[in-house]
């Protein structure tokens, strides 16, 4: 699905615990999500 819609598929979705959050307000959290989980494994 996500490689259909693309970035434009996450604009305004609804996290469980943030809320409603924006594409830009996503890549900020998956981008610290991603990074928290690396450097658990040192990557």
């Amino acid at each position: 699905m996500f490689a259909k819609q693309g970035i434009v598929l996450a604009d305004g979705k609804k996290h469980p615990f943030f809320g409603k959050l924006t594409t830009p307000e996503w890549n900020i959290l998956i981008d610290k999500y991603l990074y928290y989980h690396l450097q658990q494994f040192g990557i």
